[in-house]
This record gives C-alpha cells, structure tokens and sequence, in this order.
C-alpha cells in the first residue's frame, strides 16, 4: 500500500501526465560508447606478465517531449551491444547474457521535470550514485576501474571497489524525486522496493547456493568446517537514500559537492556517501568517501568448528562482499586538462571488515590502487585514454593462512569512442 501511496503523491505533483497530450511524439535518438583495450599486466599471484585484449560496448537509445502544459518527459533505454554483459567472458559461454547471447538492458527509465522537480522511475542508480563526485580520472578509472580486469582479487577477499551505493540496490526499479536547484543547492531522494536476487542483479545478490557453500566447496573453506547461518529474509528488503548536491561556479572556480545516506533493510545496514570536486584553469582537485556501517543486531550468524571467534560472514560469495561487509573506501586526486591532452593522478583505498558485528573495529582486508593516466582527443568523441596502475591486495581475516597478498601493476591503452 504504502509503494502504490508513494508513486501517486509523486504523479499526483506532477500535473496530470496521463491526460495532457504532447505537441510532437517522444522520438528516439541512438547513441553510445565503444572501448577497445590492450592491457600488459603483472602480479604476484601468476609470477609473469600477461597480454590481454579487451572490449565493452553501449547502445543507447533515448528521446524526449513537452508536453502542452510545460511538463518535460524523456525516455532512455540502454543496452549492452558485447557478446556478454561480462565482455570478458569467451562468446558461447554461459554467463551474465545468458549463453552465447545478450540480452540485457542496462539502463530503462522515464524523467519528468516541471518546475516543482524532476521524477525518476524505473531503471536506474539512486540520488547519491547521479550527484556523486570522486576523484577525476583521464583513464579507465580509480574506483570501479577496468584495473580489476588485469589484477587478480585474492580468495575470499572483502572489498568494496567504490565510493558509491552501485553495489546495494544495482540499477534495480526505483522512485527518485529530485528538487529544483536554489542558489546551486538540490536535494534528492531514492526509494527501492524490495531489493532481491531478480531485480538487483549479480552484483549485489547471491543465490541460494551461494548462500550453502562456501568457496564452492559444501561447508568446507581453508580446511574449516563451515555452517553459515544466514536468515534468508535479510536478502530481501527496502533501500531508503536521501542526500543534497551543491553545484556553482565563482569566476572561473568551480566547485561541485555531494552528501547522501542510505538505511536498507538488508542487515540493517546504514551508509554514508560524500563528495567534493574544485575546478580552476584546467586543474581539477576531487576526493570522495564511503563508509558502510552494519549494526550488532543485524540478523547474521557464523558458526564455525574453531569457536565464536571466527568471522560473521566470510565466503567468496556475493551477499558477503557487497551487502554485509562493513568498513570505508575513498579517493583522492587531481586532473590538468590542456587542449587535447589530459592527464591524472588518483588514489583509492578500500577496508572492508570480515566480520561487520566486531567491537574494537575487527579485521579488515585492504585493497589500494594507484593510478596515473593519460589523454588524447583525436577528435570529436574518440579519445585515446592510457592508464597505469599499482594495485595491492591484502587479506587479514583472521585465519591462519589467509594473511596473503597480491600486488601487480597494469598498462592499459585503448580508444574510447562515443557516439
């Protein structure tokens, strides 16, 4: 009752959609990206470098209307056009876009804007993930970068690659109300129903059996007798974002700024995002922050042969490294941008807690990336980007052989084209 409550207020608000007719119909424009890799890496956990090539590709089709009372209505639909939606998986395996096939769509969703704001509805990342600032990059990324094609996780690493809320409720069906800017103020919040294996995805679900096993190895991982007890209706559940962005631009200094926190019925776990970008003669400065807290009284257990004091969560699996895994990631850095060339330098660090519930903090695993890349503009929307990266793993779970580390470098050049 209370979904069907929110989406009618929200439609209610916005003027009487259904029975206003538009002076031209919506009309779809496409358009979308393409990269092309070359990637030269090497790393501790094979002892020898590696050559690889790599590929993902968007379509995306999108389209827009006003309507005769003023209101704005727009469209966008994505699509994944790789052979997979993982592309790094071999064509005709079985994978994220099924076998051998794709067929999944990234991104549907409709905005309408009016005076009053703008509403978002369907497909798409919440409030904090489209105000969010980070770190600039030139190249294929700090956080979330294509790094982590090229450098191998360690086993039952816990990690979480960003400084946003891309892993908790995905680009899953949401409502996301947005308010007009006042003085370069706006403020905005996200509600997604019912986060579940089906709507949000595999970066932020796990399945059944990955819930039994462990390491893909029935109660069995690093030689411990392992019986997870997780209540399986903390799988399912409401996400609730709100948060405030600050756009503006003093002579020839820009500064955009973002804050948001979210609670999800997952573990009730709460989330705190933060983000500042300045800009001035080419220079860009940024830095972001997130921190995931999960309470003691989320409903998780772990029981083990060896005591209480294992882990609450540990595995190799989904749920573990994106939902429940407690701790802070950030970045910082800075970007020149001349003419066609730019070029960057960031810095990214991750500590996710094997056990979320610990007083005192607990144990972490560490994950740190750095990250120097470079730029070219061969013209309009066809970019050549480079990147090198440092990038070092480190367990610290608390078992007797899971201090382990992995540390590598990568050198990735390629052409990004947009169309």
């Amino acid at each position: 009752m209370k979904r069907i409550l929110y989406a009618g207020t929200a439609l209610f608000v916005f003027g009487g959609m259904a029975s206003v007719q538009a002076a031209e119909p919506v009309k779809l424009s496409i358009g979308g990206e393409m990269k092309q890799q070359v990637i030269i890496a090497d790393q501790d956990a094979d002892g020898q470098a590696s050559v690889d090539q790599q590929s993902n590709a968007y379509v995306n089709f999108k389209g827009s209307a006003k309507l005769d009372n003023g209101l704005d209505i727009a469209v966008s639909v994505e699509t994944i056009a790789s052979q997979q939606a993982d592309s790094r998986t071999a064509a005709g395996a079985t994978g994220n876009g099924g076998s051998g096939s794709n067929s999944n769509i990234r991104r549907a969703y409709l905005t309408l804007s009016s005076s009053f704001g703008q509403l978002i509805l369907g497909q798409r990342e919440d409030y904090g993930f489209i105000t969010a600032n980070s770190a600039p990059d030139v190249g294929w990324g700090v956080q979330d970068g294509d790094w982590s094609n090229a450098i191998a996780s360690l086993s039952d690493h816990s990690s979480y690659l960003g400084t946003n809320t891309s892993r908790y409720n995905a680009r899953s069906e949401k409502i996301t109300l947005v308010t007009p800017s006042f003085a370069g103020f706006s403020a905005g919040f996200s509600y997604t129903p019912d986060i579940s294996q089906a709507r949000a995805g595999a970066l932020s679900m796990a399945s059944d059996s990955d819930v039994l096993n462990a390491g893909g190895s029935l109660n069995s991982r690093n030689g411990l007798n392992v019986n997870r007890r997780i209540n399986r209706s903390t799988f399912a559940g409401d996400m609730y974002l709100g948060g405030v962005s600050y756009k503006n631009k003093f002579g020839d200094v820009s500064l955009n700024a973002n804050a948001a926190m979210g609670q999800l019925d997952l573990a009730n776990t709460r989330v705190y995002q933060g983000g500042l970008q300045a800009s001035y003669a080419g220079f860009t400065l940024g830095g972001s922050v997130f921190v995931r807290e999960v309470p003691n009284e989320a409903t998780v257990t772990y029981v083990n042969g060896t005591g209480s004091s294992a882990p609450t969560v540990v595995g190799n699996n989904a749920y573990a490294k994106a939902v429940m895994h407690a701790g802070t990631s950030f970045d910082v850095g800075a970007s020149y941008k001349s003419g066609p060339y730019a070029v960057s330098l960031g810095y990214f660090q991750d500590k996710s807690k094997r056990n979320p519930n610990a007083t005192g903090g607990g144990r972490a695993d560490s994950t740190e990336v750095v990250a120097l890349s470079g730029r070219y503009t061969m013209g309009p929307g066809v970019e050549w980007r480079n990147s090198f990266y440092l990038v070092d793993f480190k367990n610290n779970g608390g078992f007797s052989n899971d201090n382990t580390e992995n540390n590598g470098f990568a050198v990735m050049t390629g052409v990004m084209v947009k169309f």
